[in-house]
């Protein structure tokens, strides 16, 4: 069975419920070539043998990416340099350009989109 997102729900549960099969001759001889999040995410726990093991395969990793437009970053009157680089100073700074923009007239500007 191959799912994108099996590894938030379903996989879990099966393992749990002792449903899937022990993978673990599969991912070690490969096991170095994984970063260890994706090794992390396939070692479920099974009740029903009361051990953790491999439960499945990863086969591919993505990431969510953030991307913005320089030329209302620059209209804003900040850069790049400008973007913090914690958390929650990030998400700010965003609001804080959504603020400049739209003190020029630009109403319809998001500071961030969905």
């Amino acid at each position: 069975m191959f799912g994108y997102s099996t590894d938030l729900a379903l996989s879990p549960v099966l393992a749990w419920q002792g449903k899937l099969a022990d993978v673990s001759d599969v991912i070690e001889p490969v096991k170095n070539l994984y970063i260890p999040s994706a090794l992390v995410a396939v070692n479920l726990y099974n009740k029903v043998e009361n051990k953790r093991s491999f439960y499945a395969v990863p086969i591919k990793q993505n990431s969510i990416h953030i991307f913005y437009r320089r030329d209302l970053l620059t209209a804003a009157g900040l850069s790049d340099k400008d973007i913090p680089n914690d958390w929650e100073g990030f998400w700010n700074f965003w609001k804080q350009a959504q603020d400049k923009l739209r003190q020029q007239g630009n109403e319809n500007i998001y500071g961030i989109g969905w």
